[in-house]
């Protein structure tokens, strides 16, 4: 685990510029949706629902419509949260790598919650993949 930090630490300008890259292509938040529009149509179909009250076909129509839309702003609000928490991780890890000169020598449990999301143990080597998405492989 230390070496595989290490390797991090080694090479942070090369992984700085991958993360940054990273963050551009998955997680700008340009592709954040916003559920603004889905309250507004939701909005408008409410009141065409109470319009169209005395018509069961458009009233079972527009019904549906709302389910189908608070069901797309419910998904929508999971994925923003999400790619803003992906996007917290990434700062936080680059601001580790920005401030970081040294090799670490010990374990520190706090740094790998950190930073690693998840490691692999095979036969003759582990492989560390960090919360930014970089992989190391270290040999046994």
């Amino acid at each position: 685990m230390v070496d595989a930090i290490n390797v991090l630490i080694e090479n942070k300008n090369d992984y700085v510029k991958i993360i940054e890259e990273n963050v551009m292509k998955v997680l700008d938040e340009k592709f954040d949706v916003t559920v603004d529009d889905i309250d507004e149509k939701l909005h408008e179909l409410q009141n065409e629902l109470i319009q169209k009250s005395n018509s069961k076909s458009e009233y079972e129509r527009i019904a549906e419509e709302i389910y189908e839309l608070r069901d797309k702003k419910q998904e929508v609000m999971i994925a923003n949260a999400t790619r803003s928490e992906k996007r917290r991780r990434v700062q936080d890890i680059k601001a580790y790598l920005k401030t970081s000169y040294a090799k670490i020598e010990n374990y520190d449990e706090i740094l790998v919650r950190r930073i690693i999301d998840k490691i692999i143990v095979h036969d003759d080597y582990m492989e560390i993949e960090f919360k930014t998405g970089n992989k190391i492989e270290v040999k046994k």
